[in-house]
């Protein structure tokens, strides 16, 4: 069809004085390029141009031809709306990319990551591997996680050939609290508008977990009930005291029955006023990885306060430090958010039971982690419990803490 158009262009006699007459010959151009948006022309440098003209004939989808423009083009009048008539005119080039409105031809392995069970602060690295099952290079333009406790591996710009994967290393770090942890990873590809995405997920638990791991108190919701206690190793522990009181077990009795794996207790929270509200239920056990174990008590009158704004705020309401041995002292971690230019100059304990002080201050470009250490008051065994507060120049917060002291 180019060829014959070019034909008709050189037979037909132009002059600086006459029309061009051959227009019947433009629009049946226009009309077969119309007709057939899937064809290729040669650009003369050995590539292709697509005309990006849609089939309805028409750049706006009416069907109806826009009005043209003239411009001159060697004594030719050329409508300057019709691109594909620019390439007859010049060198075709492609104007548009091709996007597809689904997901890349891509499989994931795993389809989705379940890291199972994560004690708090624990890092643990995984693959997934991206498998191209479609017939052309595959370009990954952008991948990234949901939220900041997954860190990946930059492949950003990396071509996938057909049939062939790439691996993708990624780092979760779970949270200080035990919870549900829910992460994702977003994959998008050149050319297609849809993106893929692989599920990471685990549970934050500490070696011993209980169900439910929140006694919800809220308005109008009972101030007792039945919580599991068990070990996620299976292995056998004793419950010494819960909420600082024997254990009220049910079907179950210490004086007869041997140590199981997992106990049923009864919890109420009743008798407490708003002064005396326990922010935490605490359980002391015998099981040498896990001495306590500490259910949230969701009342309104130990509800957590709002977040700071623009001030910096640490990222946890408690910690759990297990065990220190009598004479001894131990120390922890928390991640602060957003201290920006401040700085923590002191960390004071409110508490008779342990004293507190600041070890040191981590930066790790937006990310900053404080050391603190514990020591127990002289005497003290058992169950601590208290809290210490950090305070910078702007701001101050507050952070309970859990532990137990070994005689």
């Amino acid at each position: 069809m180019y060829r014959f158009f070019r034909e008709c262009l050189i037979r037909v006699p132009c002059d600086s004085g006459a029309m061009f007459r051959p227009a019947a010959g433009l629009v049946i151009l226009v009309g077969f390029v119309g007709l057939s948006p899937g064809c290729e022309e040669s650009d003369g440098s050995g590539g292709t141009a697509v005309s990006p003209i849609s089939a309805s004939g028409s750049e706006d989808g009416t069907g109806v031809a826009a009005t043209p423009t003239a411009a001159a083009r060697g004594g030719l009048q050329v409508p300057q709306t019709q691109p594909a008539l620019q390439g007859v005119a010049g060198n075709l080039q492609p104007t548009t990319n091709v996007v597809s409105s689904g997901p890349a031809p891509v499989v994931f392995d795993p389809p989705a990551v379940d890291l199972g069970y994560l004690l708090p602060n624990q890092k643990v690295n995984t693959i997934i591997q991206v498998r191209n099952i479609g017939a052309e290079p595959l370009k990954i333009t952008l991948v990234k996680p949901s939220c900041t406790c997954t860190t990946l591996d930059d492949l950003a710009g990396t071509v996938i050939p057909p049939g062939e994967s790439v691996s993708l290393s990624a780092q979760v770090k779970a949270r200080q609290k035990p919870s549900p942890l829910t992460s994702s990873v977003t994959f998008s590809f050149e050319g297609y508008a849809e993106s893929s995405k692989v599920l990471i997920s685990a549970q934050v638990a500490r070696p011993i977990r209980t169900i439910p791991q929140i006694f919800n108190c809220a308005t109008d919701q009972p101030l007792s009930g039945q919580v599991v206690v068990e070990s996620i190793d299976g292995r056998p522990f004793t419950i010494w005291a819960a909420n600082r009181q024997p254990p009220e077990y049910i079907g179950f009795d210490p004086a007869t029955d041997e140590p199981r794996n997992v106990y049923v207790l009864q919890w109420d929270v009743s008798q407490y006023t708003q002064q005396t509200m326990p922010g935490w239920w605490v359980i002391e056990t015998d099981h040498p990885d896990c001495p306590v174990v500490d259910v949230w008590v969701r009342h309104q009158w130990n509800r957590p306060k709002g977040r700071a704004g623009r001030r910096w705020r640490l990222e946890t309401e408690h910690v759990v430090i297990d065990g220190i041995n009598a004479g001894e002292s131990g120390e922890f971690t928390v991640e602060i958010a957003k201290l920006g230019r401040d700085d923590i100059h002191l960390v004071q304990s409110l508490s008779n039971e342990f004293d507190a002080e600041l070890v040191s201050i981590q930066r790790d470009g937006a990310d900053t982690e404080a050391t603190v250490r514990i020591t127990p008051a002289a005497g003290h065994h058992g169950l601590l419990y208290g809290t210490i507060q950090f305070i910078s120049t702007a701001h101050s917060q507050k952070l309970t803490v859990i532990g137990t002291v070994f005689e």
